[in-house]
């Protein structure tokens, strides 16, 4: 049934991946059969198979497809036209389109096809093997199925989009996205940007971003290529991602004292502090506190489910102190906040919002008040992220378990958990103390008899 199906010019080229023009010039030669319907002519299935054959078979044979006189006629001299690349180069050496340079050990390959030059080593150094690697090149240059298509900066972000925009994170990965595509040119090729290029766009962002940020951005880099390579679209040469990341220095995780605790909450404003003390007490990651609905909550079964990084879905216990947290929140007035449990009053009229009515907490509104807690309490390098690595390490200093710990903070790996394993530094002392020398120096020698 498939093959009786009938396919104008352009449908005929677009499958081909070839003009119009050429299409028509195949057919005028004799390459491409075609059927009358009418006045019209259509082309089936079978006919664009049938032409597809005949170029795998004229390219593993290298003979030049006979010109028919309407074709001698156009193109007396003989030069290579829009077929060249069924025959052997006669623009290089004896008239073939393998050849060995002089002083070189590999042959070479040169021909065209439809314009566009391939040429490079075979690699072979002989040349019965050159000849077999050049027909597979023509055969790749030749049949469409096998080229994969070109995509735009612009367009592999719109494809990464659709499979990123439902995580949590990606408010964070749209505009690393808006900045790459405004960085190297919305309609360049992915295939033609470049490892240099990359090295470029990425120490501009360094101007005013640390070496984690920038180093976040070359991995979300990285996802947009990798996503568009495994969609079958031509990307050209991977980059190499690795020696595009920055030195970031490894250091013990921000921990917040008790009396720096006592000093920020003092300071907090009220209709934000209790989404602090909320982050502090659970070390739940923001966008899980941020996106806490009341249908996510059963505070009678004090349980919880929230999206985590990556966008797993998981269940939370939380404990009696979160669960009263969660249990005293004003609820908003509008449509837009009622869903959501943590709100603050807004502060200035913008938009739909006016000043004095409850609104849902974001991490702009929710950074603006945590700055200024934070410069009337004197705390220094600490972030709002820092809540939840203070959590994790007085889980570990608590209990002693990096297992607990892990499970507690949903890392998927326990390398993230190891992070927090400075807090045993109390257990490696006592067993250094403890493993002590009975014969050191510095003993009686009365000690010394006993042992």
């Amino acid at each position: 049934m498939l093959a009786q199906l009938l396919l104008t010019e352009s449908e005929a080229a677009e499958r081909l991946r070839l003009s119009v023009r050429t299409l028509r010039r195949a057919r005028q030669e004799g390459l491409l059969t075609y059927v009358l319907s009418g006045r019209a002519i259509r082309y089936t299935v079978g006919d664009l198979e049938s032409y597809i054959e005949r170029l795998r078979h004229q390219q593993s044979t290298c003979q030049p497809p006979k010109p028919s006189r309407r074709a001698a006629r156009r193109n007396p001299r003989g030069n290579p036209g829009w077929f060249s690349a069924s025959a052997p180069e006669t623009a290089i050496g004896d008239g073939v389109s393998v050849y060995r340079p002089k002083g070189k050990p590999h042959y070479h390959y040169d021909f065209q096809f439809r314009g566009r030059r391939y040429h490079g080593s075979t690699g072979c150094a002989s040349k019965r093997a050159a000849e077999a690697f050049e027909r597979r090149e023509r055969q790749r240059a030749a049949l469409p199925d096998e080229q994969r298509p070109p995509i735009t900066v612009d367009e592999a972000a719109g494809l990464y989009q659709d499979h990123a925009e439902l995580l949590p994170s990606w408010p964070t990965i749209r505009y690393m996205l808006r900045a790459l595509v405004a960085g190297l040119g919305p309609n360049r090729l992915l295939s033609e940007v470049t490892q240099r290029e990359l090295q470029i766009y990425f120490a501009r962002r360094r101007d005013s971003r640390s070496n984690a940020s920038v180093n976040r951005e070359v991995e979300n880099a990285r996802s947009m290529w990798r996503h568009a390579k495994e969609s079958r679209y031509d990307i050209g040469e991977m980059p190499t991602w690795k020696q595009l990341l920055l030195k970031v220095p490894a250091k013990p995780p921000r921990e917040l004292e008790l009396a720096e605790e006592r000093k920020l909450f003092l300071a907090m404003r009220a209709d934000v502090a209790d989404a602090v003390e909320f982050l502090l007490k659970s070390g739940w990651r923001r966008s899980e506190v941020l996106n806490l609905r009341w249908s996510d909550v059963s505070i009678p079964r004090k349980s919880a489910i929230t999206r985590i990084k990556g966008g797993d879905i998981v269940s939370r216990p939380p404990t009696t102190a979160l669960v009263e947290i969660i249990a005293r929140q004003p609820q908003c007035e509008d449509e837009e906040g009622k869903p959501f449990v943590f709100t603050y009053v807004c502060q200035k009229s913008r938009g739909k919002r006016r000043k004095g009515k409850r609104c849902p907490l974001t991490p702009t509104a929710l950074r603006k008040p945590f700055a200024a807690a934070k410069e009337a309490a004197e705390i220094e390098n600490f972030r709002i992220h820092d809540l939840r690595h203070t959590r994790g390490t007085r889980i570990v200093r608590a209990t002693g378990s990096l297992a607990a710990a892990k499970e507690a903070l949903k890392h998927k790996r326990i390398e993230t958990t190891l992070r927090y394993a400075h807090v045993l530094d109390d257990d490696v002392r006592n067993a250094l103390d403890a493993s002590e020398s009975r014969h050191s120096p510095d003993q009686p020698a009365e000690q010394k008899r006993k042992a």
